[in-house]
């Protein structure tokens, strides 16, 4: 048996100490944090005390979004800060790796002259959270979190530059770890050839060394820099930031992103140009937020329906009607049962209409999932149902079945969203009488490219603005046995 030569094992275990000897020396200025990331650390950011202003920031953020709740935390991060200032702590820091942004939270690390006092402060304000002292820093961390990483593990080049770079007093650096680019691939292979957005996204990621962000709190000057794997992929992340901005949010960059061999760049210069983008963003992100809540909204109703169907076998009527059939109330209370409203429906009178002494006080206490965007005191609703002679809630004579609608629950329309000028009371039994000359008027708000429009299988879509009309017809019909082209639906 041939006996084993030490050099053969120096040698591989020499060759992996290079890269810490060659690699860029951690910056002097953030050496507090070095034994809190590794190579697998995928987040590090901060904020320097002494040099940012957090509750000006935070004025200027509720200003630029409306938003009371930031305006609110002025006075709770004003004294937090002079807490943080007392234990000499001059600086908070960012750190996350894989396992922290999915299923933990990133680690606080606070350097303090004064950790173990601190340490009880903070343990006072956050006893929920972990809090530990670790090289005189206080880190506060998920209860099951690791807090402490192996201070000697190599960190990327490309990462130690960006931290050295960032001269900014708000900063975040982002670099993708192993553990991510070995999901990219799954990721991508997931995701359906049609959303080009999300397929162009992982590869920027792919291509991406480190993104590094750095904002002034005093002029709110910031700089975006993300260096790439070469000047290509820097000169097609300019181009995808743009697409990113203009056209799947909407909203125009103030300022042109650049690429300088593998760094791609956008830089904002003064207050006006990033406050300016942050409202845009937020108006847009807010607007798209409502409207996936009214989505929601139509998909719990749609369940609504089909369990009120497994109860009864049948839908329910479009109004609840007396023994003499007087319509009384909308097919709305009837289903407020079904979707989880029992004590309000124990309310209500059912032989009584909906403007009766006891049922009229009623109205302002409608659901949020019929209100929508609209105050819930005025009691009205856009979700409404079509009213034609050939329509689930407008054919006359008993309730319709599932049995019924011969044309296929996948191809027939359910209930719609209204303009908000076609709103009606919600317990009263009005809906949405349409006819081929209006019916867009009552369905396409102002500056809205589509509308909702549920379907009898549970489905909820959104149809373009430009819908054809006789498509529109044949699909409100529960048994009409029209013929139509069913890539004219699916587009939508």
């Amino acid at each position: 048996m041939r006996s084993l030569n030490p050099l053969s094992l120096a040698f591989p275990l020499l060759m992996l100490c290079i890269p810490c000897s060659s690699q860029e020396p951690f910056p002097e200025e953030h050496k507090a944090v070095r034994p809190f990331v590794n190579d697998q650390t995928m987040i590090i950011g901060w904020i320097d005390l002494e040099r940012a202003d957090p509750v000006e920031t935070c004025a200027v953020l509720a200003k630029a979004t409306n938003d009371p709740n930031l305006a609110n935390l002025q006075p709770t991060i004003k004294s937090l800060q002079a807490t943080l200032t007392q234990y000499d702590c001059s600086k908070v820091y960012v750190v996350a790796d894989f396992s922290d942004l999915f299923g933990g939270q990133p680690k606080l690390v606070l350097p303090s002259g004064k950790p173990e006092t601190l340490k009880q402060v903070l343990t006072a304000i956050a006893p929920h959270q972990r809090v530990d002292v670790k090289e005189n820093c206080v880190v506060l961390a998920s209860p099951n979190a690791q807090v402490a990483s192996d201070s000697e593990a190599a960190l990327p080049e490309a990462i130690v530059n960006a931290i050295t770079n960032n001269t900014y007093a708000v900063a975040l650096t982002i670099a993708p770890s192993r553990a991510l680019r070995h999901m990219l691939p799954v990721w991508s292979a997931n995701t359906p050839p049609s959303d080009m957005t999300s397929l162009d996204s992982f590869n920027q990621v792919d291509n991406l060394r480190v993104l590094s962000i750095g904002l002034d709190t005093d002029t709110f000057s910031a700089k975006v820099s993300a260096t790439m794997n070469s000047p290509d992929a820097a000169k097609a992340a300019t181009e995808w930031l743009v697409n990113i901005i203009s056209e799947q949010l909407g909203t125009q960059l103030p300022v042109a992103p650049t690429a300088t061999g593998n760094t791609a760049e956008l830089v904002f210069t003064n207050r006006d140009q990033l406050v300016g983008l942050i409202t845009e963003l937020h108006t847009k992100a807010t607007t798209n937020a409502r409207r996936t809540e009214r989505l929601n909204d139509f998909r719990d109703v749609m369940l609504g329906f089909h369990n009120f169907h497994a109860s009864y076998n049948r839908l329910p009527p479009q109004a609840i009607v007396d023994a003499k059939g007087k319509r009384l109330l909308s097919w709305r209370v009837a289903l407020l049962p079904f979707i989880g409203e029992n004590e309000l429906w124990s309310k209500f009178h059912l032989d009584e209409p909906w403007d009766s002494p006891n049922n009229k006080p009623l109205i302002e206490q409608m659901p949020q999932v019929y209100a929508g965007p609209l105050p819930i005191k005025e009691g009205k609703t856009t979700m409404v149902a079509p009213m034609t002679k050939d329509t689930a809630m407008g054919r006359p004579g008993d309730s319709t079945k599932f049995k019924n609608i011969t044309d296929g629950l996948s191809n027939t329309i359910g209930v719609v969203n209204a303009t908000q000028e076609a709103a009606v009371i919600w317990s009263k039994p009005d809906d949405l009488p349409v006819d081929q000359q209006n019916w867009k008027k009552h369905l396409v708000s102002d500056g809205e490219q589509s509308f909702i429009a549920t379907m009898w299988d549970g489905s909820v879509r959104r149809l373009s603005a430009d819908f054809d009309t006789d498509l529109f017809f044949k699909l409100l019909t529960i048994d009409g046995a029209e013929t139509y082209d069913p890539d004219a639906l699916n587009g939508n």
